[in-house]
């Protein structure tokens, strides 16, 4: 258990979740895979059942300049490294963040949490 103590002007205090221990790895290899989905249907790479993530959420695409993450979503933002995006270059150590799922980016590989067991 941690205590938060804030000292001087009262303002805001941003509050940093850390992922769960409870991540898978998933190993890329950029010469077969060079697209990854990820949303609620089953025709995705990467399948979240929660009902309020979308069929189709966000795509993670390799182009000659690097892998990219994609928002498909307008509504509610995706968000890398805390700033809601629509289009970001990832870099080693990126956090993608929607709804309680966490993927971060380690150029090769992926880790990602199961929250609720909800990623299939």
């Amino acid at each position: 258990m941690y205590t938060l103590f804030v000292t001087g002007e009262k303002k805001y205090v941003k509050l940093v979740a850390m992922p769960s221990v409870e991540q898978e790895t998933y190993l890329l290899n950029t010469t077969i895979i060079q697209n990854i989905s990820i949303g609620s249907e089953s025709t995705n790479n990467i399948i979240y059942k929660n009902q309020a993530v979308p069929a189709k959420l966000a795509t993670i695409q390799y182009t000659n300049d690097g892998w990219f993450v994609n928002s498909l979503v307008q509504k509610d933002p995706v968000y890398v490294n805390d700033e809601a995006i629509i289009t970001s270059r990832l870099k080693m150590g990126m956090l993608f963040f929607y709804n309680g799922l966490k993927i971060i980016w380690m150029q090769n590989f992926l880790k990602i949490n199961n929250p609720k067991n909800q990623l299939v």
